[in-house]
Formats: structure tokens, C-alpha cells, sequence
């Protein structure tokens, strides 16, 4: 409904009194809709993952951690989750748990998104993976 392509469709339907909408047609536009917003968010994830140099085989790992971790469907990570995953992989020590506060919280707010908790979604997940592997962690164990 945010698309300015459907939205003088949607105003017209909804200050339109005597305009019948039956279901059939409720379902075509809300899957207009909802195709629409996935194009749109499909292609922020392509660009993001040019943006940090992901190769695609290297983004489709990390959707595939981020969907492990996911593990309540939200489509959304905590810092907590992230953790978790990451300990999975090599121990992180207190130096490490603050850099990855202030990576996770730089990713989270400098995107505008605020939620109660702060979570991460799927591009600000590959934001701090990014910034996780510049840091190579891994070989310093």
C-alpha cells in the first residue's frame, strides 16, 4: 500500500461509497501488492550484497545462516541470536562482544529501523557479517 503505483488505485477505493470490491478482486490487489513489495526488497538485497562484495554463492551462505538463527520466523535477528551463531563457529571473547555491539547497533540505527528489541533484518545481518569477516576473528583463535 506504501507504492505509489497502487496507492491512487487504493484512495479511490476506499473514499468511493458506492464502488463494490469483492474478494476475488481484494485477493489480486493485495497479491499485486505484496509482489511489489518483494521486487523491492529483492532488489535492496541485490544491492546490498554488491555494496559489501558478497559473491552470490557467499550472500546465499549467509541467508542460510540467518535462517538457522531465525528461529522464531520473524525474519529478524537479535544481537543474541547473532551470538549465538557466531560462538557456533569460534569463542568470542569480551573484546569481541563489544565490537559486535557496536557493529550490530551501527547497523541496526543507521538504518532507521527501531525496534523493541533491536533486531537485524537479512541486509543489515550481511552489514555485520561483512564487518565480522574484515575482522577475521576466526584466525585469530
Amino acid at each position: 500500500a506504501c507504492s505509489r503505483e497502487f496507492r491512487p488505485f487504493l484512495v479511490q477505493i476506499l473514499s468511493d461509497e458506492e464502488l463494490s470490491l469483492g474478494f476475488a478482486e481484494f485477493l489480486v490487489i493485495m497479491r499485486k501488492i505484496v509482489d511489489q513489495q518483494e521486487q523491492i526488497e529483492f532488489q535492496r538485497q541485490r544491492l546490498a550484497i554488491e555494496r559489501l562484495g558478497f559473491s552470490p554463492s557467499e550472500a546465499n551462505q549467509f541467508r542460510e545462516l540467518f535462517i538457522l538463527a531465525d528461529k522464531d520466523n520473524t525474519q529478524r535477528l537479535t544481537l543474541d541470536q547473532i551470538r549465538q551463531m557466531l560462538c557456533k563457529s569460534f569463542p568470542l571473547n569480551e573484546s569481541h562482544m563489544d565490537q559486535l555491539r557496536t557493529i550490530f547497533h551501527h547497523a541496526i540505527f543507521g538504518t532507521g529501523h527501531h525496534s523493541s528489541p533491536p533486531t537485524a533484518g537479512f541486509i543489515e545481518f550481511l552489514q555485520i557479517m561483512s564487518e565480522v569477516v574484515q575482522m577475521d576473528w576466526c584466525s585469530k583463535v
